[in-house]
């Protein structure tokens, strides 16, 4: 509450040097003297502590908008990280890029600008915006190239960040301080002077005295005052006012210097709480499904490491299930995306009611959620959690006026029937919801130790796992030839077995047992490792093999496991990509989990391979499959090309197959092709491309070398003579 003014405070309404020059004419000469020398001190220190509130003001300005910037590019990384693991392109990662460069143009700028000033701590400030810079260029960099790899760059930068963040507030720190410290000396010089004018006024007059007295706490009440409201901004406390900011004197405008600080201090304050709010909401994003609310696949994979991790003495068996939506892909296609988002909300609330605290329900991505239960006396029956899972999911979902419907196949695994950590686990939930697909209705299979041996005995499995181990299979390579001039257009990579003490055992003897061992997977993935390096040692001695085609079975394509793995050993050889190509049979694409195939395979084409349907014509949905994909090569199944001038419906069924290739614009290769007669049939009715005893044996990779290099000579030899 303001004071009741008397009638000395009449002169407040002046300016200082009017006070001070009233007080010289109601006292002596010898006063007046002193007087304009008080004034002119006061001015010196008036046009100081201006002085140094301009050139502090801008420093400080400059400081605490370099954190604003780097927060801005802490988001952008972030945003970034997140964008690549979905997939996001074009425009919008321009931008993000752009916007990434400009921040930290702007905080090298401002930084530049704080050293030309010579502000205090600007060195450690330098220092930590080149490590910030470096740090944020390399994350940028490992986005670009590997997402996840980027994500956790990006994730560790932090540390780069935070000391950047703090070195500029410390920065601002001391040109507060700064300004603080001047004020203050400013302060007590004016209290010295205010001394000398009560004792000089005591001695001439007691007027003189009362005179100065007026003065004096007219000019030092309201910088006492402004040096509180300094101590009172420096402590955080901004929410009082600024006093004397309607003066129109020097004090006024002190004070009005004064407010500008404080709203300066008030807009660093906000930014702050944007930053940290930013923060949470990056943080958030990091490790949920932005449609759901749930956990994303990667912040599960760490809660499951992290609980397998612990010790198993001091907490609850876990139990994995594993939920994958049947019936989805038509909602979306039917509804659209809105009905589809609509679907997987819903289901997501329903899931999140089944757990309790310290379980964990996340969407893995597309239709498949996991949940992860803790098994005690009141919740440790797997299946009646299935049970549940099932019954939430066959509840009807309103959207718009219609009641949508969709099934699940359900996966669950116990901890201690699986024997290793949490890949294990992972991957055993995969074979029971593979299993439970084959229902081909809803329905959920609990995982159990036996599955993998029913009928074979144990040595069995251990020596095909020494033969994969040793390497004890001869890798040969079948020739796909153009059957008008003979040319090598590609190979087919075959695996034979060398048992030990015995003759090669083709594929068709053995990849049964591959597959009853469940095998099969590990067994692809070491032939499709061998063939590729082959083929990129061809390619890298400037030999030419065309298209390299490998065998994908059912089970690689089916689990996401093993398809993850698959694509991960193909991202491995990019120079191949334009060469390979994926052989399917069709059974495969009718197989349980066919609608998880489909999605596989066409990801495999996204990626540049071309896509072979094997044994065209055995299966009985070949036909329904060249309307769901988009096939690169048919190939002829060689029972039909057997038939040729046997068996009169061969050739129509030949010539009906060619026909479509035609229209659909697919190569065909002719298999099993054995004699002149059948080359010649196939080359009148337009078909290619062939493989076969008459057009080439399968070779090992060292007579393939021979063979190719025998090729790439006669070319040569063949330029010359021309």
């Amino acid at each position: 509450m303001a004071e009741p003014r008397s009638w000395l405070w009449r002169f407040s309404d002046w300016s200082i040097v009017a006070k001070v020059m009233a007080s010289s004419l109601v006292m002596l000469f010898a006063l007046a003297a002193l007087a304009l020398v008080g004034w002119k001190t006061l001015q010196n220190q008036r046009v100081a502590m201006l002085a140094s509130y301009n050139e502090i003001l801008p420093n400080f300005d400059k400081a605490s908008r370099i954190a604003h910037y780097v927060s801005e590019v802490e988001a952008n990384l972030y945003r970034l990280a997140t964008w690549r693991r979905i997939g996001v392109g074009g425009p919008e990662m321009r931008n993000v890029l752009q916007s990434i460069d400009f921040n930290l143009t702007r905080a090298d700028t401002a930084i530049t600008q704080l050293e030309q000033a010579g502000m205090p701590r600007i060195g450690a400030l330098r220092a930590a915006y080149d490590d910030y810079r470096a740090s944020a260029s390399q994350s940028l960099v490992l986005l670009l190239r590997n997402p996840s790899l980027g994500a956790t760059a990006v994730r560790g930068g932090s540390v780069q960040y935070r000391t950047l963040e703090q070195t500029a507030s410390d920065v601002a720190r001391v040109s507060a301080e700064k300004f603080r410290a001047g004020a203050e000396a400013a302060t007590r010089q004016m209290d010295r002077l205010a001394g000398e004018f009560i004792f000089v006024g005591l001695v001439i007059a007691t007027l003189a005295m009362l005179v100065s007295v007026a003065t004096a706490r007219t000019i030092l009440q309201p910088i006492t005052n402004i040096v509180s409201e300094i101590d009172r901004l420096q402590r955080g406390d901004l929410s009082g006012e600024i006093s004397n900011t309607e003066r129109g004197d020097e004090i006024g405008r002190i004070s009005q210097s004064v407010t500008r600080l404080k709203v300066a201090l008030e807009q660093n304050e906000m930014l702050a709480r944007d930053r940290e709010k930013k923060q949470e909401e990056l943080e958030f994003a990091a490790t949920h499904d932005t449609l759901t609310g749930l956990a994303n696949r990667s912040a599960f994979d760490a809660h499951l490491n992290a609980l397998m991790q612990s010790d198993r003495r001091r907490r609850k068996q876990v139990c994995f299930v594993l939920a994958d939506l049947d019936g989805f892909k038509p909602i979306n296609d039917a509804y659209g995306h809105g009905a589809g988002d609509a679907v997987l909300r819903t289901l997501a609330n329903r899931y999140c009611k089944l757990v309790r605290s310290g379980d964990m329900v996340a969407r893995l991505g597309g239709d498949e959620f996991a949940l992860l239960f803790a098994l005690d006396a009141e919740h440790r029956d797997p299946t009646a959690i299935a049970r549940r899972v099932l019954e939430a999911t066959a509840l009807p979902i309103e959207y718009e006026g219609r009641q949508l419907r969709v099934g699940v196949s359900i996966g669950v695994v116990q901890e201690k029937d699986v024997d290793g950590g949490p890949a294990e686990l992972m991957v055993a939930a995969d074979q029971a919801l593979y299993l439970a697909k084959e229902r081909k209705q809803p329905w959920y299979t609990l995982y159990q130790p036996e599955m993998a041996l029913e009928r074979l005995g144990l040595e069995d499995r251990e020596e095909l796992e020494h033969a994969i181990e040793c390497d004890e299979f001869t890798l040969f390579y079948k020739t796909i030839l153009d059957l008008r001039d003979g040319s090598l257009h590609g190979v087919e990579a075959r695996a034979y077995w060398a048992r030990a003490n015995g003759p090669l055992l083709a594929p068709d003897v053995y990849l049964p047992l591959l597959e009853h061992f469940g095998l099969r997977h590990i067994f692809a993935m070491h032939i499709a490792r061998r063939a590729l390096n082959d083929m990129r040692d061809l390619v890298g001695r400037g030999l030419d093999p065309g298209s390299l085609s490998l065998n994908v079975d059912a089970t690689t394509l089916a689990t996401r496991s093993s398809f993850e793995e698959l694509r991960g050993l193909l991202e491995g050889y990019p120079e191949l990509s334009n060469r390979l190509t994926i052989e399917i049979t069709d059974d495969a694409l009718s197989d349980r989990g066919s609608a998880i195939i489909r999605e596989n395979v066409k990801d495999l084409a996204r990626r540049g391979m071309r896509i072979s349907m094997d044994d065209f014509g055995a299966g009985y949905a070949s036909f329904q499959h060249l309307r769901e994909f988009d096939i690169d090569e048919l190939k002829i199944d060689r029972s039909f090309i057997a038939g040729i001038g046997v068996q009169h419906t061969s050739a129509v069924i030949i010539e009906g197959f060619l026909s479509i290739a035609t229209g659909l614009g697919a190569r065909v290769v002719a298999e099993g092709v054995e004699t002149e007669e059948q080359r010649r049939f196939l080359l009148k009715r337009g078909c290619h491309f062939g493989q076969g005893s008459l057009l080439g044996p399968q070779l090992p990779i060292r007579d393939l070398t021979d063979y190719l290099a025998q090729n790439l000579s006669d070319k040569r030899n063949g330029q010359t003579a021309s």
